[in-house]
């Protein structure tokens, strides 16, 4: 009855076996954590390069976002959300590289052997504050230098400002870390969104009148500020996708749990169904309330009733 979020058209995923390309490509290359609008930026110039050199644009990043394995940095956007949002941009394809495979070739042959002779690429399209090689030793200029080198060449877009400040994956994740959603909204060129699994949880909120649905989100994944929001829920409902207004509280639970890994716990109103293993998207909308532990489960209730009804009268419900 019930079935997973899906995307209408998402990119051809290609990996190491499905090399050399076929054809020529201009080749986007960079983490693409978050798919803020700087990165949109980047694949709209994909777009039209591939274009004027008649060449297929291709999206190259790994499947191991660096920045996460070495600097502590955690992902703004989970796989299922980065080709939800790579699909909304038209992009058809991406090569997802692996980082155990190609952290130790040098700059030139990352370039060389890879780029150019694995995947065909005319041109490449990166940030100004692209790194790439072993050790990170290679900048915008170095990749520029070699594409020119062996026949190609390289587009370098500058960073996307906003009211000063430059557009990055680090800028939004201290603003989801505030809780400054309409920020993130901005940067993001969408609201802030998570595609997750339903699990079974422990049903505590049936014994209260306000059933919900549980999500985990992975350690590695950024969330924004705990508390209460006011939230959308997407699925599709034999076949055909639905979508509901509903509560979401993301946090830990601290009134009914002493785990300390964060969830993602939804009421969705109007609703009556079970959800159990099926993939739904959130999208958060309005930040109401930071978590805090209530002094009993009726405190709890009472406050949840009243969140409802904030939301329903925002509504207009």
């Amino acid at each position: 009855m019930y079935q997973n979020y899906t995307v209408k058209n998402l990119p051809r995923v290609l990996e190491r076996r499905d090399l050399p390309f076929a054809g020529e490509t201009v080749v986007a290359i960079g983490n693409f954590d978050g798919m803020h609008i700087g990165h949109q930026a980047l694949l709209a110039r994909l777009a039209e390069e591939g274009k004027a050199r008649n060449a297929s644009p291709l999206v190259f990043t790994f499947t191991e976002n660096p920045m996460v394995l070495y600097f502590g940095a955690k992902y703004i956007c989970g796989d299922a959300d980065r080709m939800e949002a790579l699909a909304d941009l038209g992009v058809e394809a991406v090569y997802r590289g692996e980082y155990a495979y190609l952290r130790d070739f040098t700059c030139e042959e990352f370039v060389r052997d890879f780029l150019i002779a694995k995947l065909h690429c005319v041109c490449a399209v990166v940030g100004s504050d692209f790194r790439f090689g072993k050790g990170r030793m290679g900048s915008p200029d170095t990749m520029k230098e070699l594409m020119e080198r062996y026949g190609g060449s390289c587009v370098i877009l500058p960073a996307v400002e906003r009211e000063g400040k430059k557009v990055s994956s680090n800028y939004i994740r201290r603003l989801l870390g505030e809780g400054k959603l309409e920020r993130v909204e901005e940067l993001l060129g969408r609201p802030y969104s998570a595609i997750l699994t339903v699990r079974e949880g422990r049903k505590l909120g049936r014994t209260i009148g306000c059933p919900t649905i549980n999500q985990l989100p992975g350690e590695d994944r950024m969330l924004p500020k705990f508390g209460a929001y006011l939230s959308v829920a997407e699925f599709l409902q034999d076949g055909k996708p639905v979508r509901f207004y509903g509560l979401t509280n993301v946090g830990v639970k601290p009134t009914v749990s002493s785990e300390s890994k964060p969830v993602f716990e939804t009421h969705i109103l109007d609703f009556d169904g079970d959800l159990y293993g099926v993939q739904v998207k959130i999208t958060l909308l309005r930040f109401l309330r930071k978590e805090r532990c209530f002094n009993s489960l009726e405190d709890l209730k009472a406050q949840i009733n009243e969140d409802i009804a904030e939301v329903r009268k925002e509504l207009g419900r």
